[in-house]
């Protein structure tokens, strides 16, 4: 097999988006999605190809603290023919360069043996719940408050130590492509108990102190228009969210591995953590 690997560019975004739309059969394109996430570090995308077609795509976010390792897809017609293993070998090869210690991922049942080979392992799951049927909460009344790019700071300060790591330029992406959908609750000090990204078809990143303020921000999300029912990728060792999204009428759709490699700990507390940004960078 004549294998290719390099890295991908702006001008392959469009060819990235057909491999994402191929494996997971996705009718919808994600580009929006894809070029969102590429920008924050377009250095760390590898495109390969097979026989000169291109066949996979993987991404990868360094966080500082851990790396997550996103957006891995092999179009159907390349499957089973040892792409994935190939690429995910270079990855970690290239990561293991840069002096990167820990490796997170979400994966399907499907991808699990692949990732169990090369030595990760399963610390949670991630839940992937969508809206029934989705009605403005027009007369919701409780008080809330819209973040702007002002608030980043606080807004990291906040997440950092639920998340396990800074997410300030994921945060001032969202604020600029999602204004006016990005929620905080406060507490009577002033300080933040909790915050809600509104993103067109997905809750989250969506982070709370307590059910009660992550409801709160679920009612305020739940009063924008999306493009289909929403979706919420909560965490399994979060009970909390899973008993919450039940009650507004979501239905659990699929659960997917978070997988790690590297270590047995994170930094982060995912009891506290309601919606993930999505399974590409967590």
């Amino acid at each position: 097999m004549d294998i290719s690997i390099g890295p991908l560019s702006e001008n392959d975004l469009e060819i990235a988006d057909s491999i994402v739309r191929s494996a997971f059969d996705l009718s919808e394109s994600q580009l929006a999605e894809i070029c969102r996430y590429f920008a924050l570090q377009p250095d760390w995308w590898l495109l390969t190809t097979l026989q000169d077609e291109s066949a996979r795509v993987i991404g990868a976010i360094n966080f500082g603290p851990f790396t997550y390792l996103g957006m891995m897809a092999v179009r159907k017609d390349f499957q089973r023919k040892g792409i994935g293993k190939a690429l995910l070998q270079h990855m970690l090869n290239w990561t293991q360069q840069q002096g990167i210690s820990l490796l997170r991922l979400a994966t399907s049942e499907a991808g699990f043996p692949l990732y169990a080979r090369f030595g990760f392992s399963v610390f949670d799951q991630a839940l992937l719940f969508q809206l029934t049927d989705h009605s403005h909460l027009s007369n919701y009344s409780q008080h809330f408050y819209l973040l702007r790019i002002d608030d980043i700071q606080v807004l990291v300060d906040f997440d950092t130590p639920i998340f396990g790591a800074s997410r300030a330029a994921i945060f001032r992406v969202l604020l600029t492509d999602f204004a006016d959908r990005a929620f905080a609750v406060y507490d009577k000090s002033g300080h933040m108990d909790g915050y809600l990204f509104a993103q067109l078809q997905r809750l989250g990143p969506w982070a709370a102190r307590s059910p009660q303020d992550a409801e709160t921000l679920l009612q305020a999300g739940l009063t924008l228009p999306y493009d289909e029912p929403p979706l919420a990728i909560a965490s399994k060792l979060n009970l909390a969210a899973a008993d919450l999204l039940k009650r507004f009428d979501f239905q659990l759709k699929l659960s997917n591995h978070h997988m790690l490699q590297g270590g047995s700990t994170l930094p982060d507390q995912r009891n506290l953590i309601y919606g993930h940004t999505n399974f590409g960078i967590g």
